[in-house]
């Protein structure tokens, strides 16, 4: 004889609740389903949507995005800040800015660059390579570029051809020789980018970057 099992909602053991921050929910039928916009702008039933592609003939599994996610996420985050800077009266400015080594899919980045190009998002690298990567995603007038990492001549050289040809670049010196580097391209004519000084806050963080709050 067949059992019948009635569908359920199994978020205690899941705990869909908490990782799912609203975009994850568990319709009528006991599939789970994405909410991408968070605000009621549509769901999808990821039974219906695998079903949907083995019609199709596409073969499994395969990688679905949810680019609303991350503008829906960019917009809570802007909405944050603007209220804490009214909460405790900040009259200067806030720019968010996306490190390139947290993800370098360029359907991820290229979307948040995209989004963020409405609050001025900039880009923090790490690498040369990053260094171009972001040249080619950001625009001239859009937000800063923040240069981490280890700098060698060649990587200076780098951001000051960009600072000069008028994107706003900020290295950040962690170390005397970096600055050494770049007051030898000054002497040499080259543009000084913005400086900015990397400082270790006397209050620690928790979590994976407790050890990185500089």
């Amino acid at each position: 004889m067949a059992m019948k099992i009635e569908p359920f909602d199994n978020g205690d053991l899941s705990t869909w609740r908490s990782w799912g921050q609203d975009y994850v929910s568990v319709n009528d039928a006991g599939h789970l389903e994405i909410l991408p916009a968070h605000d009621g702008g549509g769901r999808v039933d990821l039974s219906e949507l695998v079903g949907e592609l083995h019609r199709r003939s596409l073969s499994l599994p395969t990688l679905v995005r949810f680019p609303q996610i991350i503008d829906s996420q960019m917009n809570k985050l802007q909405d944050a800040f603007r209220s804490a800077m009214r909460t405790f009266n900040y009259n200067s400015t806030y720019t968010s800015v996306y490190p390139l080594k947290v993800n370098h899919s360029p359907a991820t980045v290229s979307r948040i660059c995209r989004t963020g190009s409405q609050y001025g998002l900039g880009l923090e690298v790490g690498t040369k390579a990053e260094f171009c990567a972001a040249l080619s995603l950001l625009e001239k007038n859009q937000g800063p570029i923040l240069c981490n990492g280890f700098k060698d001549a060649a990587y200076l050289e780098l951001a000051s051809t960009a600072a000069a040809a008028g994107y706003t670049v900020i290295v950040l010196v962690e170390r005397v020789r970096e600055f050494e580097l770049i007051c030898d391209l000054i002497a040499r004519g080259w543009s000084c980018p913005v400086l900015g000084v990397r400082v270790k806050l006397h209050a620690s963080g928790t979590g994976r970057w407790e050890e990185s709050s500089g």
